[in-house]
């Protein structure tokens, strides 16, 4: 699921992936990265108060359920929004493109922990080892995963790399618009 929030009732809406909360439901948290001027605006000058949407929607991730066994591809923090899936039953096989240490910086204790216990997970640091071929990653884990489909979460050129490389091979590949 998907959170809203703007620094003003009216106007400015972002949406966030939200995270199931340890303690249960309603809890949950949302994970922001700095990339745009919004979330680097949060992080550097926190706001006191933070307008939020009440209705939660479904976006990419939630699609991941329409498959048995998928693929997801995910590099830095866009893990984020596939966190919910690692507790889902159905077969997954994680692929994200930042090594322990990085995702260590960059997400929470507990979210690492889900991360870290993700079956067949697969990192890769890319400080250590470069940057591998993503599409050519994709077609081979979906081949041995024996996979249905690949859902890919990367910035706007990755994921257009990613996804349209794998149509080409004929692999069902998705990935966000990118177009707000």
């Amino acid at each position: 699921m998907f959170g809203r929030i703007s620094r003003h009732a009216l106007a400015d809406w972002h949406a966030f992936a939200l995270v199931p909360g340890r303690k249960g439901p309603p809890s949950h948290s949302m994970v922001i990265s700095a990339i745009g001027d919004f979330t680097r605006g949060l992080i550097t000058g926190p706001p006191k108060k933070l307008c939020i949407r009440a209705i939660k929607f479904p976006g990419l991730p939630s699609c991941v359920r329409m498959y048995q066994r998928s693929i997801i591809i995910a590099t830095g923090a866009g893990i984020a929004p596939y966190l919910s899936r690692a507790a889902a039953s159905l077969p997954r096989k994680a692929s994200a493109y930042l090594g322990r240490t990085g995702i260590s910086r960059m997400l929470p204790e507990d979210f690492c922990d889900m991360v870290f216990a993700w079956p067949d997970l697969i990192l890769i640091d890319t400080t250590k080892v470069g940057r591998p071929d993503l599409p050519v990653m994709a077609a081979e884990n979906y081949r041995s995963f024996g996979a249905d489909a690949v859902f890919v979460r990367s910035n706007p050129e990755g994921t257009r790399q990613i996804v349209s490389g794998c149509r080409e091979l004929g692999i069902p590949a998705f990935g966000p618009s990118w177009d707000s």
